[in-house]
């Protein structure tokens, strides 16, 4: 999947151009790893289930793409890949601080865009309810997991005041170095240490740690 989507970079990226109002130009690859090229309506939700496309933008007939169809697709100078996998559920509801869907996962297809890519790893979001990150590495892609808990009465006396709703479980660091096999140098791995579970903080981090140079 990663060369697909370096061909994308390369072949499509100075043709993606806005071309109005209600669609945009772009591509998608199917199954057999053909480049279609036409214009999708520009109102599509992320998980790209409403998503439509024609090649002849003069008829405006759009019809829908099946996403599982698809390998890669293209809107603009947005790149997405296709994956499908077991992925978390669990979410922190934002008006009453409670843990949703804890411990829960589900298997599906859904298009990952695609936020950096570097000569070995490359990182992949995907919103819902709340941001899900994942990690490409040898064509293989995995979600970046985080889980959630409820402190422990014990935990709870602890604090004087504003004792927390819920702890976090950053997963996702003890991934990405278990993903290196330990190739990273102590400073690397006080990054990944210390990384927060953002879009910016990861692509940061991403950019520090490949290509993987010990220091």
């Amino acid at each position: 999947m990663k060369t697909v989507i370096l061909f994308f970079c390369l072949g499509f990226s100075c043709t993606c151009l806005s071309q109005g109002k209600e669609f945009i130009e772009g591509s998608f690859v199917n199954q057999k790893g053909d480049t279609i090229k036409g214009f999708f309506q520009k109102k599509y939700s992320t998980s790209f289930k409403d998503l439509k496309f024609t090649q002849n933008i003069a008829g405006n007939i759009f019809s829908a793409i099946i996403i599982d169809s698809c390998k890669a697709v293209c809107l603009e100078n947005d790149y997405y890949t296709v994956w499908h996998g077991k992925r978390g559920m669990a979410y922190i509801d934002r008006f009453n601080f409670e843990i949703q869907n804890i411990d829960s996962f589900l298997t599906e297809t859904i298009p990952l865009k695609l936020l950096f890519q570097g000569s070995r790893l490359s990182l992949y979001h995907y919103y819902d309810l709340t941001d899900h990150f994942f990690v490409g590495l040898n064509d293989s892609i995995q979600e970046l997991m985080i889980s959630y808990r409820y402190p422990t009465d014990w935990e709870k006396s602890k604090y004087v005041r504003n004792v927390p709703a819920y702890e976090i479980n950053p997963i996702y660091r003890y991934q990405i170095i278990a993903l290196l096999n330990n190739e990273l140098s102590k400073k690397q791995k006080f990054l990944v240490d210390r990384s927060e579970y953002d879009k910016y903080a990861l692509i940061r981090l991403f950019k520090k740690i490949d290509p993987i140079v010990k220091k």
